[in-house]
């Protein structure tokens, strides 16, 4: 039932968490799943940290396609 769980979980994603059982992570080699799992591991404790100062407040759908068109763009030298 664990893995037909992870597997719904992991469409369309690289990563997911299994409550009481960890993570899993997949990527085109075992360096790149490894660094994904790394990524998910550092985002988990940041959100970790933040609960301990209260209820975060969460970003909208729409605020959410903001930050991601502009990660889009991160570290991209502007085209004139």
């Amino acid at each position: 039932a664990l893995s037909d769980r992870a597997l719904v979980a992991l469409e369309g994603r690289n990563a997911c968490l299994l409550a009481n059982h960890g993570m899993i992570a997949v990527g085109a080699s075992l360096a790149d799943a490894l660094a994904l799992a790394v990524e998910v591991e550092a985002l988990a404790e940041q959100y970790w940290r933040t609960l301990q100062t209260g209820t975060p407040n969460l970003l909208s759908d729409a605020e959410m396609d903001v930050v991601l068109e502009k990660f889009s763009r991160y570290g991209k030298p502007e085209s004139s």
